[in-house]
């Protein structure tokens, strides 16, 4: 059997609009880089997907793509592609990248402190850098 075979990539990323952290986590154990040719890897549209502010929106889903946001953030297996420049989206970036675009259109003031806060990818002091005036 191939690792494209073996691995849960594909089931992992048609969870991520509706953000079933459970499943995906359950999948997750089976996660082999199989989504590397994605046009859109699963961490990249995880990202992609947070940002909306839930108290603003009212919708539930949101709070969930923000806290799958976290959780992903803090994941072995995507914190050793972070800054991976073999493991790129269409668009040539990087997830760091990614997160860097996106976070400047996300709404969640609350998901952003956290990411700015937070000591994954090269550490606290690095992630400061986002959304530096």
């Amino acid at each position: 059997m191939s690792i494209e075979n073996e691995d849960t990539s594909k089931e992992i990323l048609g969870l991520v609009f509706e953000a079933n952290l459970g499943k995906i986590k359950e999948l997750f154990v089976d996660y082999n880089y199989g989504d590397v040719n994605f046009p859109h890897p699963i961490l990249w549209e995880i990202i992609h997907q947070a940002g909306c502010d839930p108290k603003k929106t009212g919708c539930d889903r949101h709070k969930k793509q923000n806290e799958l946001l976290k959780w992903a953030l803090q994941q072995e297996k995507f914190i050793k592609m972070f800054h991976n420049d073999n493991y790129r989206d269409k668009y040539g970036n990087t997830a760091y990248e990614r997160l860097a675009g996106s976070i400047l259109y996300m709404k969640d003031e609350k998901l952003i402190n956290w990411i700015r806060n937070s000591n994954f990818g090269l550490g606290i002091e690095y992630n400061q850098l986002l959304l530096e005036e």
